[in-house]
């Protein structure tokens, strides 16, 4: 009867270096569509990938996290962060497919996209694009077309003009806190040789 309930233990093994999917780096939404555009091309139905990457673009592997209908597929976050911790990601790229051949995001492609960004944000393994393949070479990357939310920011600085002003900030609240521990203990001072 107890090994009914019997809780098993998983364990994760490092190994030197993982085995790549590909030498060649994705660098563009081109290189990601001719590493996986036939692939993906050919279902009849909706299919999500992860492609997890080393820092450098080379894809270490690419997942299938979930495979729907003609014209949907659920995507949760924890699927597509498991592959990339185990995998070790340092960036991560989502593909899928529309089996009418549309490459247009729907209203759910745009909010899935939004959070799987924001979880990729958490947890400092960037969503680099989410490309959408429709057929015959046709596809819309969420990059190119500004619907990404950090290419909004890399696009105008925003993210760095942000970061320069944050450090800005921290400068001063250091400052003003050195100003007033000097003026505290100048009058500390003050106040003993009364």
């Amino acid at each position: 009867m107890a090994d009914k309930h019997e809780l098993k233990r998983v364990s994760i093994r490092l190994v030197p270096e993982p085995p790549l999917y590909s030498d060649t780096p994705v660098k563009c939404p081109e290189d990601a569509v001719a590493l996986l555009g036939m692939e993906l091309e050919g279902y009849d139905r909706e299919v999500a990938c992860v492609v997890n990457m080393q820092a450098d673009g080379r894809p270490v592997n690419m997942e299938i996290i979930s495979m729907g209908t003609v014209n949907m597929a659920l995507v949760s976050p924890r699927e597509v962060f498991k592959s990339a911790i185990l995998s070790n990601a340092a960036n991560i790229m989502l593909l899928h497919n529309h089996p009418s051949g549309d490459p247009t995001p729907s209203r759910a492609d745009l909010e899935l996209t939004h959070k799987i960004w924001e979880a990729a944000r958490l947890m400092d393994i960037p969503l680099l694009d989410h490309i959408i393949l429709g057929r015959n070479g046709t596809y819309c990357s969420f990059l190119k077309n500004g619907l990404l939310p950090a290419a909004e920011n890399l696009e105008h600085g925003k993210a760095a003009e942000q970061k320069g002003s944050i450090l800005k900030d921290i400068r001063g609240c250091r400052k003003e806190t050195g100003r007033q521990e000097a003026g505290k203990t100048k009058r500390d001072s003050q106040d003993r040789g009364r």
